[in-house]
């Protein structure tokens, strides 16, 4: 009986400590994993180096889109430096226009020739198609008789052409001619007065001798010619100098575009790195301490309240085995001293 009384006291005293030493470690604060820890520090180390070069990446965009809008101010000033470089060449143009048509009566040339034979031929054209006959246009256009009928049997039902799209030339010369033929017929209503001194035979000679100014007038057609001309050479260099700024603006925005869009995959591909070995990290570290943790400790939170005996047995009976195959408990030895029957006997 002693034997059993001992083996019975030695088993309660084992109780006893293991339950001392599960209800210590579990009172003890959670210690954090190293490994955890680490983990963590690289993730904020990755984080901050990816805020750092999203943070220089707005900066060069900023920078970027400073250089576009002030190369869009440079071209906006060179369009408007050119466009009124079109208007002085229009208002040029418009000059050296009226200066020729005022002087292209006084400089016969085989241009102002076919100008006066088809203004001719448009006004037989419209007089056929009025309804005058061959021999009142005679009357009243100085052209071959074979030109009139030919003109006549092609225009007579309808014009060849159209009135509407007639160069401005044409149209002006008619006018001229209309005007020049009031004059006439006011000039033939006028009566002739002879002068009351007779004229000298110099005056005469300078009357019929004397020859327009024409020297000067030439001289100012090539000067307006020369003007336009370096008018002209002007633009044209002035386009090709904004022709060639905008082709290496665009050529500088594509290279910072492209520059631009390799960091970002870059900064794209180290997040997308890092996010991944640390949540790797995370879950080899989360394996492991689920491995390594006692499936005792989810539970215990709601057993520590109850105080009984018995809902402590009942846990130390469910797991204590299991902690002890994985961690043992440290067991000191105990003397416990000998008691001889036979003396408390007597």
């Amino acid at each position: 009986m002693s034997g059993w009384v001992l083996a019975q006291i030695a088993v309660n005293v084992i109780f006893l400590l293991g339950f001392i030493v599960l209800w210590v470690k579990l009172r003890r604060p959670p210690q954090e994993d190293p490994r955890l820890s680490r983990g963590l520090q690289l993730l904020q180390s990755k984080i901050s180096i990816l805020e750092d070069l999203s943070d220089r990446t707005d900066k060069q965009v900023h920078q970027l889109n400073q250089l576009l809008e002030k190369k869009a101010a440079i071209v906006q000033e060179k369009i408007t430096e050119a466009k009124k470089q079109v208007h002085t060449l229009e208002r040029s143009m418009d000059k050296s226009i009226e200066v020729a048509e005022i002087f292209q009566e006084k400089i016969p040339h085989e241009e102002i020739v076919e100008r006066q034979q088809t203004v001719k031929y448009v006004k037989a054209a419209q007089l056929a198609h009025a309804g005058l006959s061959v021999d009142e246009i005679l009357e009243k256009v100085d052209l071959s008789r074979g030109e009139v009928e030919f003109i006549v049997s092609v225009n007579k039902e309808e014009l060849a052409f159209d009135e509407e799209h007639l160069p401005r030339w044409i149209q002006k010369a008619k006018a001229l001619r209309e005007d020049n033929k009031e004059a006439q017929s006011g000039q033939e209503e006028l009566v002739f007065i002879e002068p009351k001194t007779p004229l000298t035979s110099e005056e005469t000679e300078k009357m019929f001798t004397s020859e327009p100014p024409l020297a000067q007038e030439m001289d100012s057609l090539k000067r307006v010619g020369e003007e336009f001309k370096k008018a002209c050479e002007e633009f044209e260099k002035k386009q090709e100098k904004m022709e060639k700024e905008s082709q290496i603006i665009s050529e500088a925005t594509q290279k910072i575009m492209n520059k631009a869009k390799d960091v970002t995959h870059k900064i794209v591909d180290s997040a997308e790195g890092a996010v991944q070995t640390a949540g790797k990290a995370m879950l080899n570290v989360g394996q492991q301490l689920m491995k390594e943790t006692p499936e005792a400790l989810k539970p215990i939170s709601g057993s520590l309240k109850k105080t009984t005996e018995e809902n402590v047995k009942k846990t130390s009976r469910r797991y204590i085995p299991t902690r002890l195959k994985k961690d043992p408990p440290i067991v000191e030895k105990v003397e416990f001293p000998r008691i001889d029957i036979n003396d408390n006997l007597s």
